[in-house]
């Protein structure tokens, strides 16, 4: 707020605007949800959190969020349900998982995913409370991989993707 406002906000305006908002947040965290999604993406990101006030100058750590998005069988998108916590770990997704499971999702079409490093992880606790579900790496994330990797970088032209600068490298 303070970055948007030019001022820092009070202790009171910051408890007023959480009061405010935690019953609205509570009610679509508890929402009812379909019971079938065509594909679900599923993504931990980590943020950096700093406890303590700003003029403390306090410690920051990184949490990550897990965030989950769906896609119904009519096209519509949705944010599902996202946790923080201190690992992105199997028991972590678990917990994301079955709170799906609880709010109504019975079938997953497809998940959608980073091939990050906390993806056996995902992929172990997706099993354990949706199995037989199939898996997809995104595409970006897939792109983003084979880019690494010589033979694909643009030549120095930029012309030609793909080209090698010698016959036998082929």
């Amino acid at each position: 707020m303070e970055t948007l406002t030019g001022s820092a906000p009070s202790a009171s305006t910051v408890s007023r605007v959480f009061h405010t908002l935690e019953g609205e947040y509570q009610a679509w965290k508890s929402r009812p949800l379909s019971p079938r999604y065509e594909y679900l993406f599923a993504d931990g990101t980590y943020f950096t959190v700093i406890y303590g006030s700003s003029t403390d100058r306090g410690e920051g750590c990184k949490m990550p969020i897990l965030v989950v998005i769906g896609i119904k069988p009519d096209g519509v998108r949705e944010v599902l349900g996202f946790s923080v916590g201190d690992r992105e770990n199997q028991r972590a997704w678990e917990g994301v998982f079955e709170d799906l499971k609880g709010r109504g999702v019975e079938e997953v079409g497809l998940l959608i995913t980073d091939g990050g490093k906390a993806m056996k992880a995902m992929l172990n606790a997706l099993s354990s409370k949706f199995p037989g579900v199939q898996r997809q790496r995104c595409v970006k994330h897939t792109i983003r991989t084979q880019l690494r990797n010589e033979w694909l970088r643009p030549s120095r032209t930029g012309r030609d993707v793909g080209a090698v600068s010698a016959v036998g490298a082929a």
